[in-house]
């Protein structure tokens, strides 16, 4: 299959996110906030290479977000990779071929392969958030969404919540991510805050959804909010509205991630906070993988999930971090093409060619 020329990658699309990361599609220096327990998405190698050496539970987090968000899939992982030889060390594996074969490695990663070359279009405003009182807004929504995606989960038992998925599909290229697709529901999700940013998604993504029909026969749009806006009116839904029943075992959570979030805007103090709040994503994101992977009732699911978000605000960082398999992925998108379910990364900078895809039926 060949390859696409610059123009055929789609540079000049545009995309819509409910929450940016601080440095999602940013070539630029990231900000001085170094980290002492979870590393930040833009980790480079020796930082994580150095925080592998504090202690065993940290080690291991800190060496699977760095390694999901650098590579499609356990089969890409490179011998010569700091990271990966630190990692060797401390499974005390003799090979990358068994390091491949470990078991907690592989939940670390999608299954699949890199056949398929599909490409996902990049953004075409690319704006780098050097501004540090602006990164707990984003982690929050960060949060936010991954609590979202926890509530599908319970909402919707018999199904999987697809993350970030592409509302547009073409022969060489994906684009036009949307939060989740679950059933025939697309989901948006956003604090609330910007009235005006959430009407211009709705009309968007809404269009996309009801033209590309997105292999659904029947599709609904959903947009999600923590805090309604009156100038939206019914055009949002709440979490309390949408969840239901299911919201009692969420709203202790949504409340954390808003205290978490103010005391980081108000440097109390900000790099702590802020480890926190990239930490309960993860771990949101993690229990939304869990509760997919169960194979239980949908009572059995609702009470797994009580057990797994039960006094959060009270447990400790490395007992949180032990129980992270996966992590948020800013570049990730997942969309459907050929009867299968694809996973990648979109382009990190404009006039960059985004990465492969595994081919794969993804189950989460």
């Amino acid at each position: 299959m060949p390859i696409p020329s610059a123009p055929q990658l789609g540079i000049g699309a545009t995309t819509i996110h409910s929450s940016v990361s601080p440095l999602r599609n940013s070539c630029a220096t990231p900000p001085a906030i170094r980290y002492t327990t979870y590393l930040p998405d833009d980790a480079s190698d020796v930082e994580t290479v150095a925080l592998m050496t504090t202690n065993p539970v940290r080690a291991l987090v800190n060496a699977a977000a760095y390694l999901q968000r650098k590579y499609l899939s356990i089969h890409s992982l490179p011998e010569t990779d700091p990271v990966v030889q630190k990692l060797r060390k401390l499974l005390a594996v003799r090979n990358i071929g068994e390091l491949k074969s470990n078991k907690r490695v592989n939940e670390w990663f999608p299954s699949g392969n890199d056949q398929t070359r599909i490409y996902i279009r990049p953004p075409s405003t690319l704006s780098a958030i050097n501004n540090v009182d602006l990164i707990p807004y984003y982690l929050k929504g960060q949060a936010f969404e991954q609590l979202v995606g926890v509530a599908l989960a319970l909402k919707f038992p018999a199904a999987t919540p697809r993350p970030q998925y592409c509302l547009r599909i073409e022969s060489r290229w994906a684009g036009m991510r949307i939060d989740f697709k679950v059933r025939d529901w697309f989901i948006e999700a956003k604090w609330g805050h910007h009235a005006e940013d959430i009407q211009k998604a709705i009309a968007l993504q809404q269009g996309l959804v009801e033209r590309n029909r997105c292999d659904s026969d029947y599709p609904k749009y959903q947009m999600i909010v923590a805090e309604k806006d009156d100038r939206v009116g019914n055009k949002a839904t709440t979490l309390k509205e949408f969840a239901e029943s299911h919201f009692g075992v969420l709203d202790p959570v949504l409340g954390l991630i808003k205290r978490t979030a103010e005391e980081a805007s108000q440097n109390v103090p900000q790099s702590q906070k802020l480890e926190y709040l990239r930490l309960l994503r993860d771990y949101l994101y993690t229990v939304r993988i869990k509760l997919c992977m169960a194979n239980i009732s949908a009572a059995q699911r609702s009470s797994l999930c009580k057990d797994l978000l039960s006094d959060i605000e009270h447990r400790s960082h490395d007992d949180i971090m032990a129980s992270i398999i996966r992590v948020f992925v800013p570049r990730q998108a997942t969309f459907f093409f050929n009867g299968r379910y694809h996973y990648g990364f979109v382009a990190e900078c404009a006039g960059k060619k985004a990465e492969i895809l595994t081919r794969a039926d993804l189950p989460h």
